[in-house]
């Protein structure tokens, strides 16, 4: 049945006949099953378990539910989904059978929708009539009366075919809950789930790491086989616990105490952790925080007592470096590597030390190295972590955690660090650490705070992300746990941008957010470690001042949206790509370019940043601005796709001072004025090995001299700007439009070669539009110069003031003016030398001297500035494979593999 128009039906018999058929074979078979977790609100009603079949194919376990005296049933469906989440999500769908909500498209009335449902009605004996509707939305409640339960997939196949609706969806079932969360908790947890009752430790509604509405959405029974391991660096653990004795991990490498090492990993009877403290197998903890920070990572609840830790299917490594409140450091670090030895995937060090030991620092690097995630207190002294650091908190990659109040607020005990555009972060995020309920010795339970404790919330919260995504590694958990955090007010510039944890958002919302503003959250980004007396492995002529510490010490970059956020950070520091990237990471993009001036170092490795991808109205880039001390090393964009206004380039806007070496383009670049496939404009710049590959163009309209410039490298080179050993092939279209540059102003270009098409209509030149007071020395073109307008030529459309010598082109040169040249179009008081053409390319415009083909390819021509054997070779393992002039040393794009 098709709606043809508002005021008319056509009706089939056949149709409604099907639709009936559809209604009346669908049925609902029983079969028996276990029955749902209810909430409350729910309890009095039976259940019958039934299958529904849904577009997607059957849902994973369907009930009826019925309650006496009451006519409506109701269907209650547990669904799991999500391959990424391990079908380990609960997503419950709740709605009241024989009843469905349509809404209408704006150009149907009313009358003739009920005149549709009337002659279903007449032919199939059922009661269908609009029962209710949301004033002024065209949006009505139909309820299809009848003895037989009628499942939301089969009414919506009802209306197949009737084409005027918007949407069709159930009438779901809205309920008041006791527990919402279905999940055991004591009501004295404020971190996990707070009401803002003072009397059970809250202080303000919702202050919490929201860890009940995490729990909730968890089907524990369906997260991997084995469990996420979680090791406790502390002073021990109660054994015997009811809620914590099975969460203990069990070394089944271990014959219970036979005083043997069975597993031959050096600790005899190691059964659920070491005591490193007093090399033994003895790991009873001797006061109360150690068992209250593993309570707080993964008690069970109990039926005495509900108390939940964060994650409670998590294993808990028990590695005993104290036996009191205080204990060694190199304890510490053989409890670090015996937790990576036994490999946990998550460490928690609820302890501090003023001073930074190398074997501690080696320790906790190597397990950070080998994949384990370690989570650190800042510390209870109420200081700057900047001005006095604490360790392990401070160390490079561990995640620091500050702790709050039940008031949102820092807990007036816990280390911070303000924030500047020189520091370092150390204060990753914060969680609930102030009075929180917890295990104590003895099977008992109490309330501790401080920093330890926020750092088991984290760790634990990390424990949950690696149980639904255990393939993520620490910048991944990093992303989630900042990109989901809350921004507090209170924690503006102690923590890293104010942020509390929120283990909801960071399981459950997309994987880019937003914070209030529309601003994405930051990435964390991490410095790498090394020593002095290192070089630079990629160091060529053009990278002085670049040594080996700078290199290795540079901030790590791992995904768009860290390069991106390298804009907070302080722009004269460096910064080392790890491997290739994708722009694609960044969707949806609010803020898409660095938008402040570059000083530091860019070291791409010979990575690529793939589908790089920019649409703005202004000018377009990822950098704004790259001054006088900013570089670009070795560095790959494929796919680039950037439309702007002024000025257009993949690289910058503008290079003033800055050096780019070494960097390769391919793709398309649009603008209107100033536009190159690197930059935009070039200001006292280097741009050295450097290649475009794709199509460069320009659509001004207007005959504004000084804004125009349309190159494959750069759109202007101006004021000292060097251009060298660079490489380009593509097209290039526009006005003052060149091979390399559009427009080049007392400025030079060395050694560098293009293979292009030049299309435009005013100064056009295979190699430069226009070059004023400029030289240029030792280069080659070949390809198509199509001028339209007033000047073209084959390397050069107007020069002036400059010198020109030992060019070599092989363009043809079509022009429709006589301005134009098979090497010169058109110029004044210049000077050239040793420069040549292919006969019959072009006229003879303003210069140079006409060989034939056996000319071209005789050496002698070019008495010694270029032959056969060095001209345009491709060097071993190099890529892009185009011609190339001679290199001093191997190519710096040694990772295009990886």
């Amino acid at each position: 049945m098709v709606y043809r128009n508002p005021m008319q039906f056509e009706f089939s018999k056949q149709n409604i006949l099907f639709f009936l058929l559809i209604i009346f074979l669908s049925s609902c078979s029983v079969k028996k099953s276990t029955k749902p977790k209810l909430p409350d609100a729910l309890k009095d009603y039976s259940f019958t378990s039934i299958d529904i079949n849904s577009d997607s194919g059957k849902y994973d376990k369907s009930f009826l539910l019925q309650k006496v005296g009451e006519q409506k049933k109701i269907i209650w469906i547990d669904r799991y989904s999500g391959k990424d989440q391990k079908d380990s999500i609960i997503q419950n769908i709740t709605y009241y059978t024989n009843e469905a909500v349509i809404k209408l498209k704006p150009s149907i009335r009313l009358e003739n929708f009920i005149l549709f449902l009337q002659q279903v009605k007449q032919n199939s004996g059922f009661d269908i009539s609009v029962k209710d509707s949301l004033k002024g939305m065209h949006t009505y409640l139909v309820e299809f009366k009848s003895s037989q339960v009628l499942t939301f997939p089969e009414l919506k196949k009802a209306f197949d075919g009737f084409q005027d609706t918007e949407y069709i969806e159930p009438n779901y079932v809205v309920y008041q809950q006791s527990n919402q969360f279905l999940v055991d908790y004591d009501v004295r947890q404020w971190s996990l789930f707070n009401e803002g009752i003072p009397s059970l430790n809250g202080g303000k509604y919702d202050a919490d790491g929201d860890g009940i509405e995490a729990m909730s959405r968890i089907k524990y029974s369906r997260l991997p086989k084995y469990p996420v391991l979680i090791s406790v660096i502390d002073n021990g653990i109660d054994i015997t616990h009811p809620a914590l004795a099975p969460v203990l991990w069990l070394n089944t490498g271990e014959i219970p105490n036979n005083n043997v090492d069975d597993d031959n990993n050096g600790f005899i009877d190691d059964l659920n952790g070491w005591n490193f403290a007093g090399n033994n197998k003895i790991i009873q903890g001797t006061n109360n925080h150690g068992t209250h920070v593993s309570g707080i990572i993964a008690a069970k609840p109990t039926q005495v007592n509900k108390m939940s830790g964060i994650c409670p299917e998590a294993k808990i490594l028990t590695a005993k470096y104290a036996e009191g409140m205080t204990g060694s450091l190199f304890a510490t670090s053989q409890a670090v590597n015996y937790s990576v030895q036994m490999r946990a995937q998550i460490i928690n060090l609820s302890n501090r030390s003023l001073t930074s030991a190398t074997y501690f620092y080696d320790a906790i690097k190597n397990a950070i190295d080998a994949g384990v995630i370690v989570v650190a207190a800042a510390g209870n002294d109420a200081w700057d972590l900047y001005i006095t650091p604490v360790y392990p908190a401070c160390y490079p990659r561990v995640i620091c955690v500050a702790s709050t109040t039940s008031y949102d607020q820092l807990a007036p005990t816990s280390n911070f660090q303000y924030q500047n555009q020189f520091n370092t972060p150390f204060v990753r995020i914060s969680a609930p650490g102030d009075a929180i309920y917890s295990t104590f010795i003895g099977g008992g339970y109490g309330l501790l705070g401080g920093t330890s404790m926020a750092s088991p919330f984290v760790a634990g919260s990390i424990g949950l992300i690696k149980s639904i995504y255990p393939t993520e590694d620490l910048i991944s958990i990093n992303r989630r746990l900042l990109g989901g955090a809350d921004i507090l007010e209170h924690l503006n510039n102690k923590v890293i941008e104010g942020k509390r944890i929120n283990i909801y958002k960071s399981l459950f919302q997309p994987f880019e957010t937003l914070d209030a503003n529309g601003t994405p959250y930051r990435d964390q980004i991490v410095e790498g470690e090394g020593s002095r007396g290192l070089r630079y492995p990629y160091a060529n002529s053009r990278d002085e001042g670049v040594d080996g510490l700078s290199y290795v010490k540079a901030f790590k970059i791992a995904s768009m949206k860290q390069l991106i956020n390298i804009r907070d950070e302080d722009l004269s520091k460096h910064f080392r790509l790890m491997n290739n990237i994708s722009w694609q990471e960044l969707e949806p993009v609010y803020r898409n370019m660095i938008n402040k001036r570059f000083m530091g170092v860019l070291y791409g490795d010979g990575f690529t940043i793939h589908n790089f991808n920019l649409v703005s109205t202004g000018g377009a880039a990822l950098f704004a601005e790259i001054g006088n001390t900013g570089r670009v090393i070795n560095l790959k964009f494929s796919g680039v796709n950037i439309k702007g206004n002024f000025p257009v380039g993949t690289v910058a806007l503008k290079i003033r001072g800055g050096i780019l070496n070494d960097v390769q383009v391919e793709g398309v670049i649009k603008g209107v004025r100033s536009v190159g496939g690197i930059c935009g404009i070039a200001e006292g710049a280097t741009l050295i090995n450097c290649f475009f590959g794709g199509e460069v163009i320009s659509e001004d309209p207007s005959n504004n001299p000084n804004g125009k410039g349309t190159g494959g490298l750069a759109g202007q080179a101006l004021q000292n700007t060097t251009i060298e050993n660079c490489h380009i092939q593509g097209k290039i279209s526009g006005n003052s439009a060149g091979g390399v540059v559009g427009r080049m102003f007392l400025s030079k270009i060395i050694q560098t070669y293009a293979n292009v098409y030049i299309e435009g209509k005013d100064s056009l030149g295979g190699l430069i539009g226009s070059l004023r007071r400029s030289t240029m020395e030792n280069c080659y073109v070949e390809g198509m110069v199509q001028g339209t307008g007033e000047i073209a030529g084959g390397a050069v459309g107007f020069v002036s003031q400059n010198i020109i010598k030992n060019i070599y082109s092989k363009v043809k040169t079509v022009s429709t003016t006589r301005k134009g040249g098979a090497l010169i179009g058109y110029g004044r008081d210049f000077s050239i030398r040793q420069s040549f053409f292919l006969a019959g390319s072009g006229p003879p415009g303003a210069g140079g001297i006409s060989k034939t083909p056996a000319e071209l390819k005789n050496p002698a021509t070019f008495t010694g500035w270029f032959n056969g054997a060095n001209r345009w070779v491709i060097p071993s393992g190099y890529t892009p494979a185009i011609p190339t002039l001679p290199r001093s040393v191997t190519s710096l794009y040694k990772n295009d593999s990886k």
